[in-house]
């Protein structure tokens, strides 16, 4: 590569964002359709959206979180459940149908899996957490089994960050 080549690369690194960050809360049922796929309220705090990641709610399909920068992810998800029901939830990537509970996704869509549950008078939040590769155009959705209540749906929460892409110059 040539010396003007490799300075335009350069500049296009210096650019382009190198973090993001995306935090939801406030868990507000699933999509009307894709009914397995969580909806959230509020979005405590972003960075990134539109240049390394596209965050979309949507009433129907659920939110949707698309990398648009290959690399390494960080994900969290938090569930919580005030009834005797237990609620299993995951991170799931490249969900190709928003009605299927966690269970029977495809093994290669589950990032990682949790169940909250009530015992008694303890109500259960429980938070599972994945962090690994993504490449372009992979997209993440917190899903749930779609039946559970919850009392404080503040307690619902999303998270993630890029790390990098694990390459340096």
């Amino acid at each position: 590569m040539s010396l003007l080549g490799r300075l335009l690369y350069l500049e296009k690194l210096i650019k382009r964002p190198n973090k993001g960050m995306l935090r939801l809360a406030t868990g507000n049922g699933n999509g009307s359709t894709a009914n397995k796929v969580r909806i959230f309220s509020q979005v405590v705090e972003e960075y990134g959206n539109g240049s390394l990641y596209d965050y979309v709610t949507n009433a129907t399909n659920g939110d949707s979180f698309t990398v648009l920068r290959r690399g390494i992810w960080s994900f969290s998800y938090t569930e919580y459940s005030d009834s005797s029901t237990q609620v299993q939830f995951a991170l799931c990537k490249n969900v190709s149908d928003g009605t299927v509970q966690p269970a029977n996704q495809p093994i290669a869509n589950v990032l990682a899996t949790g169940v909250a549950s009530r015992n008694s008078d303890q109500i259960d939040v429980a938070n599972i957490g994945w962090t690994g590769w993504l490449e372009e155009n992979d997209v993440v959705y917190a899903v749930t089994q779609g039946s559970g209540t919850t009392l404080d749906s503040s307690q619902v929460t999303f998270s993630c960050a890029y790390l990098g892409s694990g390459f340096y110059i």
